[in-house]
């Protein structure tokens, strides 16, 4: 029965010290509460006042409770930030290092969040916010604060052609590498990643012992391409007719499917040159009119066989990618290759075909971001 009521009494005190700490934790989280509420009225009322050097003890203790602060903060999002701008504390806002991982909220209401916004917005929006860094005796440190604190409220949109002008006064790189990470954004069309259709038409010639069998034909061809960097990959429809020497009432046809792997190896403006091989599968045989169909027990043989090759091209443009076009390009394509031909079910021959064409080409181009270009930066001071 004493041990029952020993372990009931310690129960009661132990439920009365959790109770009391609790009790006292409450009170310390209110009065710390409270206690930042106060920063934060002062800072506002100085602010408003414009009474910068009170601001600046204000926010030196404020900084020395928030380092001990076990719950709230004193200063939220981009305040700090900003602060040190009307504190004229720049060698913070010039350190990328300080400034790097600043996020943009969505609003709340804050007398003196919003106060700060809004003095600072007045700046911007009235022109003179360039005029109050003067003070800033580093060229590149005083650009990218101006840079950075209109970051803080414009568009990529808006920051873009700034960054692009103020980029010969940011002479250290991280800075300006920064700039161009958070503000900076174009876009522009990729002229190494793109499709191409061509159709044309041309001649052929054939060597070998099939030169002996068929006389000088003509050719079309069809042809979609991916361009990637420089090289160059391409599904090829080749179709060839020439006629029989003998007989002399029959056509030869030789239809090849092939996919060809090339390298671009000169580009300018207006023209590109690009060196292929083939490989794919070769449909062919002779042909017949149909009234010669009619008029005999005609023997047209074909036959299906590997096709190898090789070739050239040169794309001459007479259009160039406007900036706020479409992204197509237009021109011509001059095409010389060779692919073998194995013609022994149809003519007892085999050998190889030269063809040439000329055909209309059309390049289609899409947006990409583009990158930012730092050529025109051969020193950096940091």
């Amino acid at each position: 029965m004493n041990k029952l009521f020993f372990y009931f009494f310690c129960l009661i005190l132990f439920s009365h010290g959790v109770c009391a700490a609790e009790s006292d934790f409450r009170k310390a989280m209110k009065q710390e509460q409270e206690t930042i509420e106060l920063y934060r009225a002062l800072m506002t009322k100085a602010l408003a006042e414009d009474r910068i050097d009170d601001l600046k003890s204000i926010v030196k203790e404020a900084e020395s409770f928030q380092k001990n602060a076990r719950a709230y903060p004193v200063f939220y999002d981009m305040e700090k930030m900003l602060l040190s701008y009307f504190v004229k504390d720049y060698e913070f806002l010039s350190n990328v290092d300080s400034v790097k991982d600043f996020v943009k909220h969505g609003h709340y209401y804050d007398p003196f969040r919003d106060l700060l916004y809004a003095k600072l917005k007045a700046l911007i929006n009235s022109g003179k916010l360039k005029e109050t860094l003067k003070d800033v005796e580093n060229e590149s440190d005083r650009a990218f604060i101006y840079l950075f604190l209109r970051g803080c409220f414009e568009s990529k949109e808006t920051m873009t052609p700034l960054v692009e002008k103020y980029k010969f006064q940011v002479t250290k790189r991280k800075q300006l590498t920064y700039l161009v990470r958070r503000f900076w954004f174009r876009k522009e069309f990729d002229l190494e990643h793109f499709l191409a259709a061509s159709v044309g038409g041309g001649l052929v010639v054939s060597f070998g012992s099939l030169s002996d069998k068929v006389n000088l034909g003509g050719a079309m061809d069809v042809a979609v391409d991916y361009m990637s960097d420089k090289h160059f990959y391409e599904g090829f429809l080749l179709i060839n007719g020439s006629g029989v020497v003998n007989p002399d009432s029959l056509q030869f046809f030789d239809i090849g499917l092939i996919f060809n792997y090339g390298y671009r190896f000169f580009k300018k403006k207006y023209l590109n040159l690009y060196g292929y091989g083939s490989v794919g599968l070769g449909f062919d045989g002779l042909n017949a009119s149909e009234e010669e169909k009619k008029n005999g027990d005609l023997d047209l043989p074909s036959q299906v066989y590997p096709s190898l090759g090789a070739g050239l091209i040169a794309d001459v443009f007479f259009t160039e990618v406007k900036k706020n076009g479409d992204g197509s390009l237009h021109g011509i394509r001059f095409r010389a290759g060779v692919k073998n031909v194995w013609a022994h079910n149809a003519l007892k021959a085999s050998g190889a075909r030269l063809f040439v064409s000329i055909a209309w080409i059309v390049h289609q181009h899409w947006e990409a971001p583009a990158k930012f270009d730092y050529s025109f930066r051969e020193n950096w001071t940091e």
